[in-house]
């Protein structure tokens, strides 16, 4: 679960390793693995077609 305090233990490990932490998440929906960051987008996406649908009727 990404919470405060993973979002600084990820920058502090970023910053103390030369490597990028990506969080990996399953989605159904989505199919199949995708990063945690595409994840948000998706739901942030689907979610703003809902919004547009119901306020078109």
């Amino acid at each position: 679960m990404v919470t405060q305090q993973f979002e600084l233990r990820k920058k502090l490990f970023e910053y103390r390793f030369p490597h990028e932490l990506k969080l990996l998440t399953y989605s159904k929906i989505d199919g199949g693995w995708i990063t945690h960051d595409e994840l948000k987008k998706a739901r942030k996406a689907r979610k703003d077609l809902k919004e547009r649908q119901l306020m078109g009727r």
